[in-house]
């Protein structure tokens, strides 16, 4: 049986809203706590530009960290294996992909 609404704050009217359960809740509430910013951090420190720029010979700042296997389908969080910096316009890229994939 499909999960009522959630309730949760919503960080840009700072409201208590109700949203339907394909809207994603904020991002520490997926698991991506303290540590996962500390870990970021570090990660985009050593890997500071986007890899599929860097393969297409463009040199630009990676601003996200992707899983390259997605979590949902049981890739790793911390594995540097399964992790790749990308900046804002290729990591939409990519997922505009992979949701074409999973239609």
């Amino acid at each position: 049986m499909p999960q009522a609404a959630k309730r949760y704050r919503d960080p840009i009217d700072r409201g208590s809203v109700v949203r339907p359960l394909d809207i994603r809740p904020p991002a520490n509430v997926r698991g991506y706590d303290h540590r996962w910013r500390r870990f970021r951090a570090g990660y985009l420190m050593h890997h500071p530009l986007c890899a599929m720029c860097e393969a297409a010979g463009r040199t630009t700042l990676a601003k996200l960290i992707d899983h390259i296997i997605p979590l949902a389908q049981g890739g790793s969080k911390y594995n540097h294996a399964n992790l790749q910096g990308l900046c804002y316009s290729c990591h939409a890229k990519k997922h505009g992909q992979d949701r074409k994939e999973r239609l």
